[in-house]
């Protein structure tokens, strides 16, 4: 739980990838030695692509040793790098969802193109600002300015946010239905069982 627009963003990862991030902290991994690289993204709302970038390439990072860009960007990135090949949507009430970190060439959509829920955009990557391949996703108030980002002058603000028919296990036991996901929570759709 963290974010662009400072709060109520969530890093999503397979189990196995988190076990990685607890067990092998600091060995360097190709993309393609996480669980969660590769893995299909499907919309999480309706709404019209206002962004896409897709050319991004996958990096090679070491689980729990920080970010790949740290608090800088090699000279000549876009800040707009730190989100990697990434989806910007908005959403019918106005807000923009995020989706970071997308697999270099995976990315199914362009903007101006209207989403249903539910469709296929992507696939998880291990591009931009990342220390392990995961989904980064984030609701704003606004449509990003990446180039203000980490100044006084970036307004956008990062907006809560929770997810339909899921069953969430961490530190306050079990629940499920709809709600907001906590730091560490393992979560399932509610069809499948969530398991370690």
């Amino acid at each position: 739980l963290h974010g662009i627009g400072r709060v109520f963003a969530f890093d999503f990862v397979t189990a196995a990838d988190w076990q990685m991030h607890q067990t092998r902290r600091g060995e360097e991994r190709r993309p393609n030695q996480f669980d969660s690289f590769n893995r299909p993204l499907h919309s999480p709302v309706e709404g019209r692509v206002v962004a896409s970038e897709d050319a991004m390439p996958d990096l090679v990072c070491t689980p729990g040793a920080g970010s790949t860009y740290g608090k800088g960007l090699p000279d000549g990135l876009p800040k707009a790098a730190l989100f990697g090949n990434h989806i910007l949507i908005e959403t019918d009430i106005g807000d923009f969802l995020a989706l970071a970190h997308l697999k270099q060439g995976s990315v199914l959509v362009r903007p101006g193109m209207q989403l249903s829920a539910g469709q296929l955009v992507g696939r998880v990557g291990n591009s931009g600002n990342t220390s392990a391949a995961h989904l980064h996703i984030e609701m704003l108030d606004g449509l990003p300015e990446f180039e203000k980002f980490q100044t006084s002058e970036f307004r956008q603000s990062g907006i809560p946010f929770g997810f339909r028919s899921v069953v969430v296990r961490g530190s306050n036991g079990g629940r499920s239905g709809d709600l907001v996901p906590e730091k560490g929570d393992i979560v399932a759709a509610r069809r499948s069982p969530v398991d370690g």
